[in-house]
């Protein structure tokens, strides 16, 4: 005869999962947070250059801070039942770093006027190359005089 006794610390594999979804999510938020804080900070100690700081870094945290709020979300959406209390405490705290983030990195990106190296090139005001000064027949010409009408002339006084 086989005994059916359950083992206490034995549960299916998804529920396992499910209970390391919280964790997932904080670790993700924690990451997204540590990224946002760097890119600014390595600029200016001189780690690493301004592209990296702010157009790589604070995208790169922005969608850890978006995966965390996913994750935070399923785990504690389909996770309710099988999750304890300081399991839903930690995917709600998950979910709010990774929500802070997902909002501060773009919006610190926004405060600067245009990116490095953008120009309107629709306008032919915005480019100077695209008129020159002076047009080619003028360089052609002869110079003007010294003494034109316009010009002072010096006289004697009597």
């Amino acid at each position: 005869m086989t005994s059916m006794a359950v083992i206490p610390g034995a549960m299916r594999p998804g529920l396992r999962l499910m209970r390391q979804l919280p964790v997932l999510a904080l670790v993700l938020a924690l990451a997204a947070a540590v990224m946002l804080a760097l890119g600014p900070l390595g600029w200016r100690a001189g780690w690493w250059h301004y592209r990296v700081g702010f157009s790589t870094l604070m995208p790169w945290a922005a969608y850890c801070g978006l995966a965390a709020i996913a994750v935070a979300l399923a785990a504690l959406v389909i996770g309710r039942r099988v999750n304890t209390a300081r399991q839903m405490v930690i995917g709600i705290v998950a979910l709010t770093i990774g929500a802070a983030v997902a909002y501060a990195a773009p919006t610190r990106r926004s405060t600067t006027s245009r990116p490095i190296g953008t120009t309107r090139r629709n306008s032919a005001r915005s480019c100077r190359c695209a008129r020159p000064k002076r047009p080619i027949r003028s360089l052609m010409r002869a110079p003007r005089s010294v003494t034109s009408s316009a010009a002072p002339t010096l006289t004697s006084p009597r």
